[in-house]
């Protein structure tokens, strides 16, 4: 049994047709999400499809400077499924649009260095 995880938000990166094939051109055999969804399922029946929704996560972030949250940005741009960074200097917060979970995004945070703690999903 494969599982596949789909993560989008309401605009899609790359599109493809019913039968599979990748274009750069988005309006080439452009196919809905949820046909999209349809079609994979049909075509890969053994497949479980888990569709996640982007989510906001609010972390506390000690952060003294715009070198600091230059390096908090830097290393969530990094990261694939990153949607979104907004960052409040003087609030010490930064909020993550993603699909990736709070736990996932919070290590990556730390590897900037910075005492952060997780504070909630809106």
């Amino acid at each position: 049994m494969y599982i596949h995880t789909l993560s989008f938000t309401v605009q899609l990166q790359i599109r493809f047709c019913c039968i599979n094939i990748f274009h750069s051109d988005p309006t080439s055999h452009f196919v809905h999400p949820i046909w999209k969804i349809t079609c994979l399922t049909r075509r890969f029946p053994e497949t479980y499809l888990v569709i996640m929704a982007a989510q906001v996560h609010e972390f506390s972030v000690e952060m003294t400077c715009e070198g600091c949250s230059t390096a908090v940005q830097n290393v969530l741009r990094k990261k694939a499924g990153v949607d979104d960074i907004k960052i409040d200097l003087p609030g010490k917060k930064v909020l993550v649009t993603t699909a990736l979970g709070s736990d996932e995004i919070l290590e990556i945070i730390k590897k900037t260095g910075k005492t952060c703690q997780f504070l909630e999903t809106h």
